[in-house]
């Protein structure tokens, strides 16, 4: 988060503000991994209200061979599993992690909170003397947003045993089969690879690599946010984007900014322009919308353009950066958009349709009706744009403590390798700025490859932070303890 109105601040007030603002926490992403077998707990920590599991199921171990000739196969890689789970700070959670050996009763399998909620199944072990390779762990009997079944373990031949089975996601390989006149069979490497399967054979009156390979227990990964990036002026513990009296006034900060002397403009401007203007003066924040053009159906795309501009109040601090966000009813079947003439973003059809999490029963499957269908307007998607940063916010399956969906943003899952009607392109590099001469110009549009085409119920929103000073101390109202500066605080 910038702060212009630092800017705009006496040098004598600067160093007191400076001091104020210093508690600007900022927590990077955190990893919590567990790969002992067994039962475990998970406490959520202060804060976090969402986490990614990854689970592995354990790996089977190969076949021991007892007979001659046996040439026994390799053991089933573990399943792989991930969702996105909401949680509430200081729960303890239990989790299970899966461990190798002989396929007893769900006791190699991994889960998270419980059976219901994550599980990936681990590979089948196989038995003494058995050439033909375990199964690998299941995708359809796993639980989660994302599910990939393990390999299969190898048969043994003659001269080999098999080759175990990688686990779901190829994170943890199989191990090598014995090999009868070289190698011993291999334990499978973490999490879940299955393990190689022995051999054996009668040469000269000896048995040779008789012993199996093991398969690797399972795992659990746990990635979250700490919290956001942002300073709290009045330490209370609530970060100021989200604090509604940031001076600890008693003055909800709505009241105090609100009669903010800025304005913001919707207008059209360029070859597809919208057909509605909206200015709008104070608020806080202080926000205009206005409709896109409609795209009903066709075979072509449908863009809007248009220009926001700002002028800032004489009193007023921008306390942030503008914000603008695009909400479709539904789209076919991608999006574009470019600002000040440099296309910033581009992705259709092909950079999702293959991608697991927007496939039957991924992620993004929110209604379970075969993939993620944006032109039926399922996952209610919406497009976030502020300065460096692009988000496609979409309802995922998981829900949070009070039954409501929760939204993941989805372009970094998107491939950007795919072949599209255009190149793949997210950049973020950019920067605008509203209140230059002129403004900035934007345009938005679905994205199409071959087929329909549809671009329906867009609205399109701009927004801004800002306060005003009124007894012009440099210091905003919504930091400024006593605003009138009549001695008395507010």
């Amino acid at each position: 988060m910038k702060f212009p109105m630092l800017k705009l601040l006496p040098k004598k007030l600067l160093l007191l503000v400076t001091l104020l603002i210093l508690p600007y926490f900022i927590f990077s992403q955190v990893v919590a991994q567990y790969s002992t077998p067994g039962n475990n707990m998970f406490t959520v920590p202060a804060g976090v209200t969402t986490i990614t599991v990854e689970a592995w199921g354990a790996g089977g171990d190969g076949g021991q061979a007892s007979g001659i000739p046996k040439f026994c196969g390799g053991g089933g890689g573990g399943a792989y599993v991930r969702s996105v789970i909401g949680v509430i700070p200081g729960d303890v959670i239990n989790l299970f992690v899966g461990d190798n050996g002989s396929d007893i009763a769900n006791e190699r399998d991994t889960w998270f909170s419980s059976k219901s909620v994550l599980l990936a199944k681990a590979g089948k072990s196989v038995g003494n003397s058995i050439e033909t390779g375990g199964d690998g762990g299941s995708a359809a009997a796993s639980i989660g947003d994302v599910k990939i079944s393990g390999a299969n373990g190898g048969d043994g031949s003659n001269p080999d045993g098999g080759m175990g089975g990688d686990s779901g996601n190829t994170t943890g390989t199989g191990g090598m089969g014995a090999q009868l006149t070289a190698t011993i069979a291999q334990d499978g490497l973490s999490p879940g690879g299955g393990g190689g399967g022995g051999a054996s054979d009668e040469l000269s009156n000896n048995h040779y690599h008789l012993d199996n390979g093991l398969g690797s227990h399972g795992a659990i990964k746990i990635t979250f946010s700490g919290g956001s990036i942002g300073p709290d002026v009045d330490n209370d513990g609530v970060e100021d984007t989200y604090d509604l009296d940031n001076d600890n006034d008693g003055i909800l900060d709505e009241i105090e900014c609100g009669l903010n002397e800025t304005s913001i403009t919707i207008s059209p401007s360029g070859s597809d322009a919208i057909s509605d203007t909206n200015k709008v003066t104070g608020g806080y924040p202080v926000m205009a919308n206005v409709e896109g053009n409609p795209g009903p159906s066709g075979v072509s795309v449908f863009p809007s353009s248009f220009n926001v501009f700002g002028t800032l109040g004489a009193n007023d601090s921008v306390l942030g950066d503008t914000e603008l966000s695009f909400t479709p009813t539904l789209f076919d079947d991608g999006l574009s958009l470019t600002i000040a003439g440099v296309k910033v973003l581009y992705f259709d059809l092909m950079h999702y349709v293959n991608v697991p999490e927007f496939q039957f029963d991924g992620m993004f499957d929110s209604n379970g009706g075969g993939g993620w269908t944006p032109f039926s307007g399922e996952g209610n998607p919406e497009l976030l744009v502020s300065n460096g940063s692009l988000k496609l916010m979409i309802d995922t399956k998981s829900v949070d403590s009070n039954g409501n969906r929760i939204k993941v943003d989805a372009l970094p899952y998107l491939d950007a390798s795919a072949i599209g009607a255009e190149p793949f392109i997210l950049d973020e590099t950019f920067t605008f700025d509203i209140f230059v001469a002129g403004g900035v110009d934007f345009i938005v549009s679905n994205a199409n490859f071959e087929g329909p085409s549809k671009f329906s119920g867009l609205i399109i929103k701009a927004s801004i932070s800002v306060c005003s000073d009124t007894d012009g101390d440099g210091i905003s109202n919504v930091f400024d303890t006593d605003s009138d500066a009549d001695g008395c605080a507010d």
